[in-house]
């Protein structure tokens, strides 16, 4: 989280989240400790499509581990840019890869002692310069199960859990062992919309034709063992023409006189945004679809929400064609799923929580209708002539923090105790290097 102006466009309209979409997928579908082999084909062009459009003849090759029960760390893996024949993945068709693993034990040299929950990947070509990750950037993994466990899997054929227009979808429930299989829509006190007798997979298409949330539920039993799984669809509302009040679109969150706000995104080529925001404890089905007006060769997105109160912290994103869960690139403090936990309390007292119990991996943009308030204290200040300017250009996270030595904890408050030693040095103006943040709270 920090107090900064999140201008980059190019970054907040990539993909951040596609609870559906198959960025790999696997056979057998559920993989078991002792399945062999296990295919994993990597489809390139979902998650952040880091490897999309490569060639047949670019090598693409995995990075992969193993994560052991009730661990969180990799292990088991090569070292980075190995580039054996073993994580090598062979070309399938645009965009479609495969890597074949002979079996757990043998392709990652462990024995059955060692308890695998998951298996870990990120693709990568052969210099590391691109990768293949999810959408949010992040580890891709594979739930492995025991042998003696029985399981039970739903999957869909919809690429996001988000969907704009009416359409068919159609659903696979697949179990580890032969069991009754009752799919139901919305309620299992309902009857079932397709059912099998001892089977190991249930296909139903369902149409999903008005808006709304769709809770597909499938229930397996086998002997004593149950299991239920459940994939929600949410039919979104569609956002509509109607021209910005005014006429002329404003980026960002801005207060109108009867203490509404109006709230606008730009997305060329989208057609659907809806806003996401702790007004509604971030549900999506009753979320607010946003307006749209073409404007200069543009798309602006724009919603006017009423009843925030005053001086109240309202986190929010967007969710743009239901795909992408974006943050706002105009918005004064941000609160960061991934490295905001890194912040030290010194450094900003009372960190507004990550609702990471409602939401996940998309910063969240924070609207307070006090947020830009400040009494300055020097209201006559003047500066140096051009001419008479003597420039210190200086970065925060490297100017003070642990003396000798670049860590990269430095603060404003540490720059301000310095002030009197650039005096010194005869310095009368300083030039802040970007403080901006992307790729971690050290990058600049």
């Amino acid at each position: 989280m920090k107090h900064l102006y999140y201008l980059l466009l190019a970054i907040i309209l990539l993909p951040c989240h596609a609870a559906n979409a198959q960025l790999i997928t696997t056979s057998p579908t559920i993989v078991q400790r002792s399945s062999n082999p296990i295919v994993i084909t990597f489809h390139a062009d979902q998650g952040n499509k880091g490897l999309m459009g490569l060639t047949s003849s670019t090598p693409v090759y995995a990075h992969t581990g193993i994560i052991r029960k009730g661990s969180t760390k990799w292990e088991y893996a090569p070292q980075w840019l190995d580039n054996s024949a073993k994580y090598k993945l062979s070309y399938v068709s645009a965009n479609t890869w495969q890597l074949t693993i002979p079996g757990i034990n043998e392709y990652y040299g462990i024995t059955n002692a060692v308890e695998v929950e998951k298996l870990a990947f990120v693709f990568r070509n052969a210099n590391g310069s691109k990768e293949g990750k999810t959408a949010a950037g992040g580890d891709i993994f594979v739930n492995v199960v025991q042998d003696n466990e029985f399981e039970l899997t739903l999957t869909s054929s919809a690429e996001s859990e988000y969907i704009t227009q009416a359409r068919d979808i159609t659903f696979t429930a697949t179990t580890t062992s032969s069991a009754d299989i009752d799919i139901y829509l919305n309620s299992t006190t309902s009857s079932p919309v397709a059912s099998a007798k001892n089977a190991t997979t249930l296909t139903k298409t369902i149409a999903i034709n008005t808006p709304g949330t769709y809770n597909v539920i499938a229930r397996a039993t086998s002997g004593t063992k149950t299991a239920t799984q459940t994939s929600t669809i949410s039919y979104l509302g569609q956002s509509t023409q109607t021209d910005y009040p005014g006429g002329i679109p404003q980026m960002g969150a801005k207060a109108n006189s009867d203490g509404s706000v109006t709230f606008c995104l730009a997305a060329p080529d989208k057609s659907n945004v809806l806003i996401v925001g702790s007004w509604n404890e971030y549900d999506i089905a009753t979320s607010q679809p946003m307006h749209y007006q073409d404007y200069n060769g543009n798309r602006y997105f724009w919603a006017t929400i009423s009843g925030l109160a005053a001086d109240t912290d309202y986190p929010y994103y967007y969710l743009v064609d239901g795909q992408y869960k974006v943050g706002d690139p105009y918005a004064n403090l941000v609160l960061d799923p991934w490295n905001d936990r890194y912040i030290s309390p010194t450094v900003f007292p009372d960190i507004p929580p990550y609702p990471s119990d409602k939401v996940s991996d998309v910063p969240l943009a924070v609207y307070n209708s006090s947020i830009n308030d400040y009494e300055w204290k020097i209201k006559n200040f003047k500066g140096v002539d051009q001419s008479a300017l003597v420039i210190y250009e200086l970065l925060i996270r490297d100017f003070n923090g642990t003396e000798g030595q670049s860590l990269g904890n430095g603060t404003i408050a540490g720059v301000m105790e310095k002030l009197d030693y650039l005096k010194e040095l005869g310095v009368n103006a300083i030039e802040l290097l970007p403080v901006m943040e992307f790729n971690g709270n050290n990058s600049w």
